[in-house]
């Protein structure tokens, strides 16, 4: 199954709604908890403006691991094909 990129790899804030649907098969519950765990290591930043839907955001440490993180993703991919 070929999975999405998830919106959080840009500049743009992105909704609980469209990382659920970028990631795919996952659940709210293991998705909530990996949010808070990545909130709570300062990698990404959840913001909850009113009137508007929570958002998360790539902290500047959570954008310096984007290298390494698609690194992964290109050698999984060619482990799969």
């Amino acid at each position: 199954m070929e999975r999405h990129h998830p919106p959080h790899s840009g500049p743009r804030p992105a909704r609980y709604g469209e990382l659920h649907t970028a990631i795919g098969s996952i659940s709210t519950k293991v998705l909530a908890d990996r949010l808070r765990e990545l909130v709570e290591a300062g990698l990404v930043t959840h913001d909850r403006l009113p009137p508007g839907p929570a958002t998360y955001t790539l902290t500047a440490e959570g954008r310096a691991l984007l290298p390494a993180l698609e690194q992964i993703r290109s050698w999984a991919h060619h482990r799969t094909t």
